[in-house]
Order: structure tokens, then C-alpha cells, then sequence
């Protein structure tokens, strides 16, 4: 222990905005002192009292000791008053650094803390006011400091290098009831008060002690000089030593935080039980809060109450009887989901213009979040301790949105600027132990309405017991106010996932990584190594999300494959979506792909006329026996005239292995492609990085490798549809021949309507290998049928194979004499194949049994191709 002289009474302290307070003060002065009893130091001899250059009166304190090495040195006292965070506090003192400050020769003035060190990190919330903590700007600054380090609420603009130098500087920090924290600061050479700024800020600080701290260079101890430390609290009112806040910091750890310091020797077995009795039960305490430990074993729950009795604070405040509930069940994943995103925020609807992020508690359980991250998957940040009740929301939101928010309960202003990328973006909600409890991928056009999609409308989950479901589980807020932050969404309802997810594609990079895409979002604990195996290898050493994606894990190996060598890869049935339906089974062969070379991968699909509620795409396909790499691609927009670049994309991951005759559409949003084109094969719907817009009108694409090799080249332009469609818009073109030139216009047809009008992912509609007469394209599976419903025969099956695609059909039957009984199919546009049936019926009545004719005439957009006729036989 390290005596200064203590004066209590009454001071007024006049500053420059006019106000005056009056309130009980300490005042630490150091003129008849001899010892520094009292405070408390790192180590003896540190600090002195000093007659050498005082900064008033006769004697000040002064760091004294002459380290051979740079250090760090404090010193503290314990708190004589009862600081009251409901009226007004004025913390003052003076300094001389007679050295310009740094980083690395700094010094630290503690107004509240928890324990008497220098913490950085420190257990509990400390407050402190400083120049270049975190920072070389050398302005002064008010920080607060807790378990995840230092942060400068302040922002800096009294520079103390320039307004204060080497000479004597005068700071006064007062904090006023709404919570604002004044900083001002003088040169004791001509007394004159500046306001340095001011912020607004909900933390209470643990209040057991005050200090100084210094660090310094090995050239620049002993320069540093303190004295007139001046504290002004107003009297405590009775009722306000209780209890501020509890939570669980682990999974046996119950913290309980006070609103004043603990006096230590009322904590015994009667102030503070549990019960049920538990035996094991650890009791500690802090300057703020009291810590309860439960024994092992209680990993499970821990359920009952807290009783605290009679305990008292520093300054003889007696708590009114209080029980807590305590109930700790473990938190899972998706316990707690993102359930609204504000992303743009401008031009505002109404609610402040500030980006927010809000978190829902679904859980039938409180949790407390205790160093919690949150991560966009390039910046993260530690949130502070909060818990939060279950059914309850958390709105996390700008730092310049402070108080704008205040009417909800559980609100933190923390988040950075331009934290949520406009256009898309990943984030994760981790814990304390680093387990992902949360994650969300969105994208701007998630916003399907177009006006809402300029601004001011927050993204909001339509039900948040199917937090992966992507595009079709989000929407624009329907809030006239722009958004719902804290309430129930505007848009809420059920909504459940009920597809299995499926291996969409795989990757293979190097010889010792493989990436897995699936269908939809993973639950994390898909991540787990053992839930794959390498057929010969084994399993992974290591697996994560692949780029912050959760539909995409990435598996390195310590072996490495072979090339010409098939693996086969097992996923375990513990891999599955985010509502633990299990992915499907699969068993794919897999080696290392090979380069494409020219005309190996083609351009086989383009679909480039769309609305706001279609896609585009364009679609690749294998036209070897081989495993090639499609991610080693790049497709380019050319300009149809000079054949100068545009744009230019690489839109796979490299390594993504294309089989032999494979096919692969590539689109910005494959979710939202399978909403209106269907696929047998959906897995050959792949999104990853983003593709550019694809003109109406038409234009050159290119594929080509990163060396300069040209792959493939397509022209593509509206005059290629068919020019009977009454609409084109939803309708691709399609390559006839992968084996003939892309640049061929006549290569080129669109889409078939009895394919939807569009094939992605699998054979083309106007597919046809070799373009030749075909005189027998009309064919009858069963000439004789009978609608008997016995499950033989029941329907007449008529197959149609055109010798050339954008072909109409008409199939019209006859009675045997010649009469018209009705059309099958009329002028139907249909690509390299159709097939028609008939059940017997003409409006819903069976016909006759007896001989009837087939008349089918085929026509282009010019002429009619051919026509045959058929008769088939309906029998009973």
C-alpha cells in the first residue's frame, strides 16, 4: 500500500455551459501528504509524492521509478463515495505528460472500475479517459473498457499534442442522468474551459475504484505528474442498490450484476443460496457482482431460484429481498435466428435512416449472450452481454443511431457503417465458444418489388422456424413505416421447408480439397469431419463453410488423389438442412477434372428476355467422354461489331467438375429459376458467382480460359425465336447441334412449349444430332386402347419425332367415315420430340369403340413439313 489527504465538503464547480452543481466531494491533493497510503500500485516505488515541479500547491504525484525496459505502472484508490449514475457526476484532474504522447508513452485516468489494475481487457466494465489507447491521432478521448478490450466512444477532436503539449492540461468528464458524457478540457496556462465533445452512452460502469495509468518507453519514465483529483457523486437514494442484470457466462457460471459496489463481508450462505440445495455451489464476488459457480455435472440444466438477503453495498444500502429465476438449458443452433434485415435505409419510410439487423429468440428458453460475434465474413464484432428472453427480439443498429431506438427493450448500437452490403451478404451469429448459433445469406432481389427494392424497406422472414429458406422465405416489409424492428414481422406466417436437400455439385481445386454445393443452407453441424468419407482416404482433416457460404463445405485431406483415379464419396445422414431434414443419399464417383479445351464445353442454352420475377441463365455442356474443370472458365460479352470486351466474369469455383455429357445452367438465383422451369435434373442449376446482364436485344459471348484460349462463342439476338411465339419474353433459345458452330444463327431455336420453354440443366428441346429427312416421325405406341381403367392400354400414346426443330403439330381425329371428332393437339409449337395421349373422350364422354383416324400435319413458320395419317382402335 502506498496518505493523501482527504477533504469532503461541499464545491461548486462552475463550467463553461453555465451549470452548476452541488453535491458531495472527495478531493485527492497531495501537499501535507508524505505516503501514498491508501492507494494501491502494481509495484512498491512506482509512484511518488513529489516536491520536483509540482502542478499546484507544493507536492504532486509523480511516477518515479527509472525502468531500464518500457512498462506500464498504475496506481489506484478505492472509491470513499458511493458514485450515484442517476443525478450528475464531475470527475476532474490535472496532468503534465512532459512528453508529446504516442502509442507507445501514453497515460490513462481511470473515472470507475471494477478491480484497481491497468486492465485491457478488464473483467468488468471500466470507463477511462486517455490519449492513444487504440489509436495515434493524439486526441483525447472517453473509453470503455471490458472482457473484449478497449473501445473509444469518443471520436478525437481535442488534439492534447497541440492544445495542451508538454504544458499542464486540466480534463473534467461529466456525466449528466440521461446518460450524456461531457468532455472538456483546459491548459492550466490560461485556465480557459473547451468543450471537447460530448456522447451519449447506457454503460455503467463497475464504481470500486479510480486510477492512473502510464505507459511509457524505456527513454520516458518519470514524466508524468497528477494532482487536484476531484469526484463529485450526489447522495445514492435507498432504493438504488439492487440488481441490474444476470446471465450465465458459461455453461456453469452465473454472473449477477449490481447497480453500486458489493460490500464483500455481507456475501455469506444466508445472503445468497440456491434451491433447490445443490452441494458444490462456489460463491464469488467482484466489485459489482457476485459470480456463482455450479458444480460438474451440471452441464445439462440447471433450473431453480437465487435467493439474495440482506446484502449490502459499499455505502450501507441494504437490497430489498430479491429472488431470481435461474434456468440454463443449452443453446442450439437456430435458437436464436436473424428475422429482419434493414439494408438500405434510405430514403427512409419513416424509422430512422440507419442500417439494422434484428435477432429473434425462438427458443422455448432465456439465453444470455455473452461475448457473442457477430460477422459479415470479412469484419466482426464482439456485442456486449445482454440477455435475451425467449419470444423476445434484439435490434442491433448503427452507433449513430444511439437513442433513436430506446422504446424497445433489448436494442445494442454498435454496428459499424455500411456493415450489410446492399446487393448480398453472409452473417453469422457465433457464441462464446465460437459455435455458429445463426447464420443468414440474403440478397437484394430476396426485395421482388421493384419500387420497394430502391430503399427503405427492410427484408423480413416470413417464418422463422425455416430460417435457411432463402428467397422464398423472405420478403419487402409491408410496414408502412419501412420495417418492424423489435415486433412481430409484417409479413409473418408459416412457411416450413419441406424438401430434402440434395449434392448439387462438386469441386475439386487441388489434389487434397474437395468443395461439396448443396441444394440448400446446412445446418453447422454438417461440419462435422466424420460425416464424410473418401473412398481409400478417409476422412477429412478439416471442413468449413466454403467462402461464408452455407450451402457449400469445403473438406481438405492430408492424402492427396490421384489423377485417372475414381474416388467415391459417402455423406453421413447427420449432414442436413437447418430443420435437420437429412441430405439424400448419394454415392458420387469423383476424380480430378482436366482442362477444357476448344469445343470440349459449350454453350448450349441462353435465356436473356426476363421480368423481375425470372432469372437469367446460361447453360454449359460437356460434349466429351471426359471429367472437365468448368470452373477454369470465364464467359464474356463481346461487342457483336469491334469484338471488344464488355464484361467478363468468372462465374464457377475453380475445380467444379463437369462429367462427361453433363449439363450446367448458370444463373444469379437457381432458387428462383426452379420456381418456374422445371428440371429433372436441379442440381444442374448452379449459382455462385454473380453473372452479367444479358441484353435483349442480343450480343457475343465467349468462353475462354484464363491462358487466352477461346472454348466456345455463341451469338445470340431476339430474330432467333421463333417467329410465330406470340411472347418471348420467359422463352430461351437453345442450340440444335453442340457440335455445330454457336455462331450459326440457324443453330439456334427456341425453347419448346411442351418443355416449358426453357430446358436448364438437361437435353435441349431442339435437340438433334444430325439434321436429316425423317419420314416416319409419326408413330402410335398401341394402335388398339381400352379405357377400362384396368391399367392396360388405358390411353392412345402417339410419339412425334420432327426431321427439324421449331416445328407446329396438329393431330386431329376422325371417325371412320370421315367425320371430325376432335383435336388432339392444335398447332402446338414442340421441339426435336413430343408425345401426346388420349383417353377416349371427347368433353369428358367416352366414345364409341370402334376404328378411328389419326390425321397429324406438321408446319414450320413457312410451310407445312408433312403429314400422315394412322388409325388405332378403341376397344371395351
Amino acid at each position: 500500500m502506498i496518505s493523501a489527504m482527504f477533504r469532503t465538503g461541499i464545491l461548486l464547480m462552475l463550467v463553461s455551459s453555465g451549470n452548476i452543481l452541488q453535491g458531495q466531494t472527495e478531493i485527492f491533493s497531495f501537499d501535507k501528504d508524505t505516503s501514498l497510503s491508501g492507494w494501491i500500485s502494481n509495484e512498491a516505488g512506482r509512484w511518488e509524492i513529489s516536491v520536483n515541479d509540482p502542478l499546484s500547491g507544493s507536492k504532486s504525484l509523480h511516477h518515479a521509478y527509472d525502468n531500464s525496459q518500457a512498462g506500464t505502472d498504475y496506481l489506484f484508490h478505492a472509491y470513499p463515495v458511493v458514485l450515484n449514475f442517476d443525478d450528475t457526476l464531475i470527475w476532474q484532474f490535472k496532468i503534465r505528460h512532459s512528453y508529446f504522447p504516442s502509442s507507445a508513452n501514453r497515460w490513462t485516468f481511470y473515472i470507475a472500475a471494477g478491480n484497481p489494475s491497468a486492465c485491457m481487457p478488464c473483467n468488468e466494465t471500466a470507463l477511462a479517459v486517455g490519449v492513444n489507447l487504440n489509436s495515434s491521432d493524439d486526441g483525447l478521448n472517453l473509453y470503455h473498457i471490458n472482457a473484449n478490450g478497449i473501445k473509444r466512444l469518443t471520436k478525437g477532436t481535442f488534439n492534447w499534442e497541440k492544445s495542451i503539449g508538454t504544458g499542464i492540461g486540466i480534463v473534467k468528464i461529466i456525466r449528466l442522468p440521461n446518460g450524456t458524457y461531457q468532455l472538456w478540457a483546459a491548459n492550466a496556462a490560461d485556465g480557459l474551459w473547451q468543450f471537447c465533445e460530448e456522447v451519449k452512452s447506457d454503460i455503467i460502469p463497475a464504481s470500486c475504484y479510480f486510477g492512473i495509468s502510464y505507459t511509457y518507453s524505456s527513454a520516458q519514465d518519470r514524466k508524468l505528474w497528477v494532482d487536484d483529483i476531484a469526484i463529485s457523486s450526489k447522495p445514492v437514494a435507498s432504493d438504488r442498490f439492487r440488481v441490474d442484470t444476470f446471465y450465465f457466462l458459461s455453461s456453469r457460471q452465473l454472473w449477477v450484476h449490481f447497480t453500486a459496489p458489493i460490500d464483500p463481508s455481507s456475501i455469506n450462505a444466508s445472503s445468497v443460496n440456491f434451491s433447490p440445495s445443490m452441494a458444490g455451489i462456489r460463491i464469488e464476488s467482484g466489485c459489482q457482482y457476485i459470480s456463482v459457480t455450479f458444480p460438474e455435472g451440471s452441464y445439462d440444466g440447471i433450473s431453480g431460484q437465487l435467493h439474495l438477503i440482506r446484502l449490502q453495498s459499499q455505502g450501507g444500502l441494504i437490497i430489498n429481498d430479491t429472488i431470481l429465476p435461474i434456468s440454463r438449458v443449452e443453446t442450439r443452433a437456430f435458437d436464436i435466428v436473424f428475422s429482419e434485415l434493414m439494408v438500405d435505409p434510405t430514403p427512409t419510410q419513416g424509422l430512422p435512416p440507419f442500417e439494422y439487423i434484428e435477432c429473434y429468440n425462438r427458443s422455448n428458453h432465456d439465453i444470455a449472450m455473452s461475448k457473442w460475434v457477430l460477422s459479415n465474413g470479412s469484419s466482426k464484432i464482439t456485442l456486449p452481454d445482454i440477455f435475451l428472453p425467449r419470444g423476445s427480439y434484439l435490434l442491433i443498429t448503427s452507433k449513430e443511431a444511439h437513442g433513436l431506438f430506446n422504446h424497445l427493450n433489448h436494442v445494442i448500437y454498435e454496428l459499424p457503417s455500411g456493415f450489410l452490403n446492399n446487393e448480398k451478404g453472409t452473417l453469422w451469429l457465433s457464441n462464446e465458444k465460437g459455435e455458429i448459433i445463426s447464420y443468414v445469406q440474403y440478397q437484394s432481389d430476396y426485395n421482388t418489388d421493384k419500387i420497394k427494392r430502391e430503399g427503405g424497406w427492410s427484408l423480413e422472414i416470413i417464418d422463422p422456424d425455416n430460417p435457411c429458406g432463402g428467397s422464398g422465405n423472405w420478403a419487402a416489409s409491408r410496414s408502412l413505416s419501412g420495417g418492424t424492428p423489435g415486433y412481430t414481422n409484417s409479413v409473418a406466417g408459416k412457411n416450413p421447408d419441406r424438401k430434402r436437400p440434395f449434392l448439387s455439385q462438386i469441386a475439386l481445386p487441388d489434389d487434397s480439397t474437395c468443395i461439396l454445393f448443396f441444394s440448400e443452407l446446412l445446418h453447422p453441424h454438417s461440419l462435422l469431419p466424420e460425416n464424410y468419407t473418401l473412398q481409400s482416404i478417409g476422412h477429412p482433416v478439416r471442413t468449413s463453410f466454403f467462402q461464408n457460404n452455407g450451402r457449400a463445405i469445403e473438406l481438405k485431406f492430408n492424402e492427396t488423389l490421384q489423377k485417372d483415379v475414381y474416388y467415391h464419396l459417402a455423406v453421413a445422414s447427420d449432414v442436413t438442412d437447418c430443420v435437420a431434414q437429412p441430405v439424400t443419399d448419394t454415392l458420387p464417383a469423383i476424380t480430378l477434372p482436366e482442362l477444357p479445351d476448344s469445343g470440349e464445353i459449350v454453350i448450349n442454352e441462353i435465356l436473356f428476355e426476363t421480368d423481375d420475377s425470372l432469372t437469367e441463365f446460361v447453360e454449359l455442356y460437356n460434349a466429351t467422354e471426359k471429367f472437365l474443370d468448368a470452373g477454369s472458365l470465364y464467359l464474356i460479352r463481346l461487342d457483336t461489331i469491334s469484338g471488344e470486351v464488355i464484361n467478363g466474369v468468372q462465374p464457377l469455383p475453380r475445380g467444379l467438375i463437369m462429367g462427361p455429357g453433363s449439363y450446367l445452367a448458370i444463373t444469379n438465383d437457381a432458387d428462383r429459376l426452379l420456381k418456374y422451369y422445371h428440371s429433372p435434373f436441379p442440381g444442374n442449376i448452379f449459382s455462385w458467382g454473380k453473372i452479367f446482364t444479358l441484353p435483349d436485344l442480343g450480343a457475343r459471348l465467349e468462353l475462354q480460359r484464363g491462358d487466352g484460349r477461346v472454348i466456345d462463342q455463341a451469338v445470340y439476338s431476339s430474330a432467333m425465336h421463333f417467329p410465330l411465339l406470340q411472347r418471348t419474353r420467359g422463352v430461351s433459345i437453345e442450340r440444335v447441334n453442340p457440335r455445330t458452330s454457336g455462331l450459326r444463327a440457324d443453330n439456334w431455336h427456341s425453347a419448346a412449349a411442351s418443355a416449358g420453354y426453357a430446358t436448364p440443366g438437361t437435353k435441349n428441346s431442339q435437340f438433334i444430332a444430325e439434321q436429316k429427312n425423317n419420314n416416319n416421325w409419326l408413330c402410335i405406341r398401341n394402335s388398339t386402347f381400352s379405357p377400362n381403367n384396368d391399367g392396360v392400354d388405358d390411353i392412345l400414346t402417339i410419339d412425334i419425332k420432327p426431321s427439324e426443330p421449331s416445328t407446329m403439330v396438329t393431330l386431329s381425329l376422325y371417325t371412320a367415315e370421315g367425320r371430325w371428332v376432335r383435336h388432339i393437339a392444335y398447332q402446338q409449337y414442340i421441339g426435336s420430340e413430343a408425345t401426346f395421349t388420349w383417353d377416349g373422350t371427347v368433353n369428358g364422354r367416352l366414345l364409341p369403340a370402334g376404328i378411328y383416324i389419326l390425321y397429324a400435319r406438321l408446319m414450320n413458320s413457312k410451310h407445312i413439313i408433312g403429314e400422315q395419317k394412322k388409325t388405332c382402335t378403341l376397344v371395351y
